[in-house]
């Protein structure tokens, strides 16, 4: 099946008793875990009651439980599992002989004997691939789960296409080549020396992606640069502004684009990192602005001013 054993442990901390009674404590409405038991699980057999150890995350490896009789999941109980064949893969998928699990419900098309979890958030059978999303798992239509591999960071790709968040990315070039500029195969200079330096816990090197073609920022394409001499301003990543040898490109939110007519000898960020200047022009998140309507709204400061 592809799964990792769980084995039984205490009940502390997610799920207690009290007065012969079993309650399941749901820290999402942030009462102390140490004081507040929420919510009763009704009708459970406490002689035989036992929690399953997914992993060793305090919050979220407890969620499953089970007695002689049912299968519980955050003090739900799991309509049509089978108690003498039930096994946890993680905090939210299990399996049994004749169905995998996500929640507390029947995940109807997934096969229980080839069922397999990548990470957090894929998942696949011999036949489809899956993605969750907070509470809702669905079917990545047209995945290919022989060749599906997981790149990190919400990325995962097949010999067909790559996919963020569960979704195809239509922008990618060439899915053979996508990679993070995260991962060890690098090339020799410009973002990916940059990425070389920066420590894997910074927020930003993981939104950055290339292809033999492009290079990407949370799966948009950064339409025109230089695939040779793209690099950014900055030394740490946090500013949104980026640079080859003839443009400027803005790669803020909704999506990179080039900057028509920064002059990119003189181009330089200043210390909010939306804010920039070059020979010609202040520019905020990458559009043309006064010098005096920066000030007032405390973009920059007066020494800042040419």
């Amino acid at each position: 099946m592809g799964v990792m054993a769980a084995g039984c442990v205490n009940m502390w901390p997610r799920y207690v008793t009290r007065g012969g009674k079993v309650y399941f404590r749901d820290f999402s409405d942030g009462s102390n875990p140490f004081v507040k038991a929420n919510t009763e699980v009704v009708g459970t057999d406490r002689r035989t009651f036992k929690v399953f150890k997914t992993s060793s995350n305090f919050m979220e490896g407890r969620r499953w439980a089970m007695d002689k009789n049912r299968v519980y999941h955050s003090g739900d109980v799991v309509a049509g599992a089978d108690v003498d064949t039930f096994l946890p893969i993680d905090s939210h998928y299990a399996v049994d002989k004749n169905h995998v699990f996500a929640y507390n419900k029947i995940f109807e098309g997934a096969d229980p004997a080839t069922f397999h979890v990548l990470d957090d958030d894929y998942a696949l059978d011999a036949d489809s691939v899956w993605f969750r999303d907070e509470a809702l798992v669905g079917t990545i239509a047209g995945a290919d789960s022989e060749t599906f591999e997981i790149l990190g960071y919400l990325y995962a790709k097949d010999k067909n296409a790559v996919y963020y968040k569960g979704t195809v990315l239509p922008e990618v070039s060439d899915p053979a080549t996508f990679r993070l500029l995260g991962e060890p195969e690098r090339e020799s200079r410009t973002v990916a020396d940059f990425f070389r330096d920066v420590a894997a816990t910074e927020d930003s090197w993981h939104e950055w992606a290339c292809d033999k073609d492009y290079y990407y920022r949370d799966g948009r394409r950064v339409e025109g640069a230089d695939r040779a001499t793209f690099t950014f301003f900055d030394d740490n990543g946090k500013t949104d502004y980026a640079k080859d040898r003839a443009h400027v490109f803005y790669c803020g939110h909704p999506r990179p684009f080039l900057i028509e007519g920064a002059d990119v000898e003189t181009f330089e960020v200043l210390s909010h990192n939306w804010v920039a200047r070059d020979k010609n022009n202040y520019y905020y998140n990458g559009k043309v602005n006064s010098y005096e309507e920066l000030v007032k709204a405390r973009m920059i400061r007066t020494v800042d001013q040419r």
